[in-house]
């Protein structure tokens, strides 16, 4: 099991094809609270939405939004450019 399943669940299923994905990695930094230092599993910092008919998903990490397509038909995207991991 990887550190994101231990910290924030199973991977989910992509929008269409029912397959098992691990959407999180994509963003490239943790969406969980990585410096929570209790023997549980950190909570994730949580989804802001949904986008288009439900086929994206925006995610936080601990600094900015990431678009996430969960049908893998586009990248990944940081909605707010990285701002806030580089300010």
């Amino acid at each position: 099991m990887s550190k994101m399943e231990k910290s924030v669940g199973n991977p989910h299923r992509l929008f269409h094809t029912g397959k098992l994905a691990d959407i999180f990695s994509e963003v490239g930094h943790p969406v969980y609270d990585e410096e929570y230092d209790r023997p549980k599993p950190a909570s994730p910092y949580g989804i802001a939405g949904w986008l288009n008919r439900g086929d994206k998903v925006v995610l936080y990490d601990r600094y900015d939004m990431w678009v996430v397509d969960l049908a893998g038909d586009s990248p990944f995207s940081s909605l707010t450019g990285e701002w806030g991991r580089k300010n």
